[in-house]
């Protein structure tokens, strides 16, 4: 997706290094598949360069929006406001021993 954004925008792997500081070789390796995982900023810098979707670019790399990695703990959140303080009370502490109880099963397994 780098290389087809690139040079939609008509520009080289140089004019990319220049604009944004990121190496060529380093943009090449993404581009090719030789290195993955780029962080959210160089992305950033690349989008701007580009002039495309940032966000569009997250997704590529396998970053999840916001609304899609916390759907249920909004849902969680927006179901517990019809919730009078009593029972938001109760959610709030059987919240806590499903934690806990993770915490436990984990620290038996390490």
């Amino acid at each position: 997706m780098l290389r087809t954004q690139r040079v939609a925008a008509g520009l080289t792997l140089r004019e990319v290094e220049r604009r944004t500081g990121i190496s060529n070789a380093y943009l090449s390796q993404l581009e090719n598949g030789h290195t993955t995982n780029p962080s959210p900023r160089l992305l950033e810098k690349v989008a701007d360069a580009f002039g495309c979707s940032y966000s569009e670019l997250m997704e590529a790399a396998g970053y999840k929006p916001p609304w899609q990695r916390d759907k249920v703990t909004l849902e969680v959140a927006m179901l517990a406001s019809n919730l009078d303080i009593e029972e938001q009370n109760e959610v709030a502490a059987f919240i806590r021993r499903l934690v806990a109880r993770r915490t436990i099963r984990q620290n038996k397994t390490a």
